[in-house]
């Protein structure tokens, strides 16, 4: 085997992860929650802009529909556009959404960064455990070759 750097050495098997690999590990799952708030704040503050404008354009979105059916098939249509009163049900579902899409955005963030962490939390649980078990493994396999080869 060769020489290392004693300031590179490890203490302990090489399967093992060293504190400063466990820091570089936590300093990732931290700028992963950064970015995923930064998203979900975006979303945050965009929704109610986004959702105006939506609200804004429906009725003129209907009104083309109605325009467009009255050309194509007639006056039957616009009765029954007018009749459908899409205008109001349009404007009921965008309130609807205003009421649902922010406790939404918080949710599914506050959802993703547990999950986040609890997927880091997980595999560092299961690394160590497997890690336990590498040498028992590894000499299992070895014994085996040697008997192979004898």
């Amino acid at each position: 085997m060769y020489e290392r750097d004693r300031s590179t050495r490890q203490s302990g098997p090489p399967w093992q992860p060293t504190k400063a690999g466990r820091l570089v590990a936590w300093f990732d799952i931290l700028i992963g929650l950064a970015l995923r708030s930064l998203l979900a704040w975006i979303g945050y503050v965009s929704a109610d802009g986004i959702l105006n404008w939506i609200a804004g354009n429906a009725g003129a979105v209907i009104e083309n529909g109605k325009t467009i059916a009255g050309r194509g098939v007639g006056k039957d249509a616009i009765t029954l556009v007018e009749g459908l009163n899409l205008g109001d049900l349009a404007g009921s579902a965008i309130a609807s959404l205003k009421l649902v899409l922010k406790p939404a955005i918080i949710l599914i963030w506050a959802i993703a960064a547990l999950v986040l962490v609890a997927i880091f939390l997980t595999l560092a649980k299961a690394g160590r455990f497997f890690g336990r078990l590498a040498p028992l493994i590894l000499q299992t396999v070895f014994v085996r070759s040697a008997r192979q080869y004898s």
